[in-house]
């Protein structure tokens, strides 16, 4: 199914297959079945139960996904973004709010997040951080963790795991299984 919807707000009960949603309002979607794809939203999503994979790109308000069984990828997001659980891998680029993945199973790449963070993920995360002056990010991950920040990153990271790894100049190695590490004024809550 396709629709162009005009920028009209748009409640789906139940989608038993595909969905592909372009130039929409704000959009409530109780269950879909299949594959569903946003593009152009000028307005909310709220998703409570997607059994397929889920593509959005440029929505123009917040995102809250209660489940999702499959992967999930999100490019441009000017507001907040809520999943509560999933059970595939996530990709994220440029986020203009908060991130929080209360659960998710596997895998985790977020690149451009202009708010705060709070992520929970069984698997690997990647991270591409940009930490903001009073900004709290926290990430928990049941596998590897990669942060990447700019040389001029102004954060306070306290760091807890079976392995740690800082690779920053000024920073000494340490086999400790916990470090708080002060970068610049310490600024960031990492």
């Amino acid at each position: 199914r396709f629709c162009r919807c005009g920028m009209i707000a748009l409640r789906f009960k139940e989608v038993a297959g595909d969905l592909s949603v372009r130039d929409a309002g704000s959009i409530a979607l109780d269950t879909i079945h299949g594959d569903f794809s946003l593009s152009s939203a000028k307005g909310s999503l709220f998703v409570k139960n997607s059994h397929g994979d889920m593509s959005l790109r440029d929505v123009d308000g917040n995102v809250t996904i209660e489940s999702i069984s499959d992967d999930l990828s999100m490019r441009a997001l000017k507001g907040n973004l809520h999943v509560k659980k999933s059970y595939g891998d996530i990709s994220i680029h440029d986020v203009s709010g908060d991130v929080v993945i209360d659960s998710a199973a596997d895998d985790l790449a977020l690149r451009g997040a202009g708010g705060d963070i709070r992520i929970n993920v069984g698997e690997d995360v990647v991270v591409y951080l940009e930490p903001k002056a009073g900004g709290e990010y926290s990430i928990h991950a049941g596998d590897d963790i990669l942060l990447v920040m700019p040389k001029n990153a102004n954060a306070t990271l306290t760091l807890r795991g079976d392995e740690l790894t800082v690779d920053w100049a000024g920073i000494e190695k340490d086999d400790s299984t916990e470090r708080v590490v002060t970068l610049g004024d310490g600024s960031a809550k990492i």
